[in-house]
């Protein structure tokens, strides 16, 4: 079942309700459910020793998302438990079994089974790879129930049964919950990987660093990708052959959703069970109902009959079946037979419920609709039909900012279209990859854009995007925009945020004139602060010295304070220095940049030999409660530390 994919790391996995929702970061990670916010953030997923009284556990995945490796874990925890209890454990992977009569007398036929009728211990039945055997024994749901209907006291049972997410039999799941009604059967879909799962199963790959592999799959916005095993096995081989990962985001997603729709199972694989679609075919299908609930704003795929019951947003397999598709072989007709085999054994989709399927990311959705109108060669007219805001001309529906951007990365017609009227839906999409007269112009539209105040959300939203602006003629772009205060402040918090992105050296001495102004505008020279910590030279940072010598009223909320903090320490402040600039911060619960120098970037910075020093600052603190919160949270790790510091040298 793919379980080479989690062969460096058996964590336990995190699962959500079928029905149920999880979070996951901007870059694609599962939100850590034992991290930080643990109590806000993804507080109803479940790992499965904490739902080990339920009787029955349906647990569903994608194809290659690590079921097996999980059910094996599982199993693994009860055999070390059955040791004291006695109890009976039995394990089969249906895979294996094509014959009824053999399946019957394998499953139930058993000395185990015999020790258990005549006991009163629990026995423990774990059946994987439902999905494989519904190829041989299309009845596999029938023989089952009409197998566990015959047993007495169904309560010392304890069933565990793993199959792929969208070859779930309906019909089993009734009548399983029949046997076992209530809370006593649930189903449960394994989740995306989180951040430190991604670098425990990578550090297995032969990565040299896995955390410079972990930035630039964040830099390619590869995250959706990496949270899921198969495609991170991918990515990893990719990065050890190239050094990096490819350069377009497109070639990325093309080889990245080509991989989930190859067939991942090792047993599939021997027995030549590979679907009736090659992996062409699949992700041609797949396209196609991209494009259909993507452009028809469709939330999910209802595989249901219709019996006016299916919900408003859906699209059935029906309306997706019908006509050709064509691939390099030719063409081939897509029947509701290739849509359920492209929902259920590609490991693009996920569950929304009882015979529900959608996007197990958005980003995949998007990805291959645009492919599906760029491969038809539409007109650009065509194309703009589709993205345009009815009501709104020459602006991009909001919902289709990134599919726009995807086609403007394929198509150049596409692109300055765009650009004339909406340029910011360009950050998303390639640039970086286009001719650098292009991403001139693409600013200079920015700038434009900016300056009228038609941005929109697009500095909170595509600020890590910025970097693929970079072009040789940046710095004499931008300059004009950081130093003239008659500009308007969003074209030059603008102008400030791409020169940090791109890490425009030559505009650092512009940078720190800005902030060191108390002439200019408190939100710009804020934004000049935080850049030239982020990127400027030392010559350059020691010249932020002279703000902590001032008495700066303006500065309310200890923003330029912090950026002069950070670009200081460590290194060019000396901890005496230091200590001696520290006050309580003008606003309680502020989280800008003194709160977060204080924080993190204090203590990071400080060496054992430097530590004295912080520890006299702490001690001549008579009221660490006047301090504020952040602040005596500062004077309580300062002591600790110096607790451990005793505690190592004794």
């Amino acid at each position: 079942m793919g379980n080479e994919h989690l062969h460096a790391a058996r964590m336990e996995r995190y699962w959500c309700r079928r029905e149920g929702h999880f979070r996951i970061d901007s870059c694609g990670f599962l939100l850590d459910p034992e991290g930080e916010f643990r109590n806000t953030l993804n507080p109803e997923l479940i790992r499965l020793p904490e739902v080990a009284d339920t009787n029955c556990l349906i647990l569903l995945g994608e194809p290659g998302m690590g079921k097996t490796t999980a059910l094996e874990a599982e199993r693994e925890r009860w055999g070390q438990s059955i040791g004291t209890t006695g109890d009976v454990m039995v394990w089969r992977d249906l895979a294996e079994y094509g014959d009824e009569a053999r399946l019957i007398r394998d499953l139930f036929e058993t000395s185990e089974w015999d020790s258990w009728r005549s006991s009163d211990l629990t026995l423990h039945l774990f059946l994987d790879s439902l999905d494989e055997c519904r190829l041989n024994l299309p009845n596999i749901s029938a023989i089952i129930l009409g197998q566990l209907r015959r047993l007495p006291q169904l309560n010392r049972l304890k069933l565990r049964i793993a199959c792929r997410t969208g070859a779930w039999p309906h019909y089993l799941e009734e009548g399983l919950r029949g046997l076992w009604p209530g809370d006593r059967t649930d189903a449960f879909e394994l989740v995306p990987l989180r951040r430190r799962d991604v670098a425990e199963i990578a550090s297995g790959f032969g990565l040299e660093n896995v955390e410079a592999f972990l930035r630039e799959v964040e830099l390619r916005n590869a995250g959706p990708m990496a949270a899921k095993p198969v495609t991170l096995k991918l990515l990893a081989n990719l990065y050890i052959r190239g050094g990096q990962l490819p350069s377009t985001q497109a070639e990325l997603y093309e080889r990245g959703c080509r991989a989930l729709c190859e067939e991942t199972s090792l047993s599939r694989q021997a027995a030549g069970r590979h679907g009736v679609l090659g992996p062409e075919q699949r992700l041609a299908v797949a396209a196609r109902i991209a494009a259909a609930t993507v452009f028809c704003a469709r939330t999910a795929v209802w595989d249901g009959p219709d019996l006016a019951d299916q919900p408003e947003d859906d699209i059935s397999v029906t309306a997706l079946s019908g006509w050709a598709e064509c691939v390099s072989g030719g063409e081939f007709a897509v029947s509701e037979g290739a849509v359920r085999e492209v929902l259920s054994d590609t490991g693009l989709f996920s569950s929304r419920g009882p015979r529900r399927m959608g996007w197990a990311h958005r980003t995949f959705a998007e990805y291959l609709a645009s492919r599906y109108l760029v491969e038809r060669v539409l007109a650009v007219g065509q194309i703009e039909s589709l993205i345009w805001h009815p009501h709104m001309p020459g602006r991009v529906v909001p919902q289709l900012h990134e599919v726009a951007a995807w086609i403007a990365g394929t198509v150049p017609d596409v692109f300055r279209a765009i650009m004339k009227s909406d340029p910011g839906v360009l950050v998303r999409s390639d640039v970086e990859n286009t001719a650098a007269d292009d991403r001139e112009a693409l600013v200079a539209a920015l700038l434009a854009s900016a300056a009228e105040n038609r941005l929109g959300d697009l500095r909170r939203d595509a600020r890590s995007e910025y970097r693929k602006l970079k072009h040789p003629l940046l710095a004499e772009q931008l300059r004009p925009f950081i130093v003239d205060k008659s500009r308007s402040l969003e074209s030059r918090w603008l102008a400030i945020e791409v020169a940090q992105a791109c890490e425009v050296l030559s505009v650092q001495e512009d940078l720190v004139e800005v902030a060191l102004d108390r002439s200019d505008d408190m939100t710009v020279r804020v934004e000049a602060g935080y850049a030239v910590c982020a990127i400027c030279e030392d010559s350059t940072r020691r010249r932020m010295r002279s703000l902590l010598a001032q008495d700066l009223d303006e500065d309310t909320g200890d923003e330029l304070k912090g950026c002069a903090l950070r670009s200081l320490w460590p290194g060019l402040f000396s901890a005496e220095e230091l200590f001696r600039v520290l006050t309580p911060p003008k606003r309680q619960h502020n989280h800008g940049a003194y709160a977060g120098f204080l924080s993190g970037d204090l203590l990071r910075g400080l060496t054992q030999a430097e530590l004295p020093v912080a520890v006299g600052w702490a001690s001549a603190q008579k009221e660490p409660g006047s301090l504020g919160s952040v602040l005596g949270w500062v004077v309580d790790q300062i002591v600790l530390s110096s607790c451990f510091a005793l505690l190592e040298e004794g």
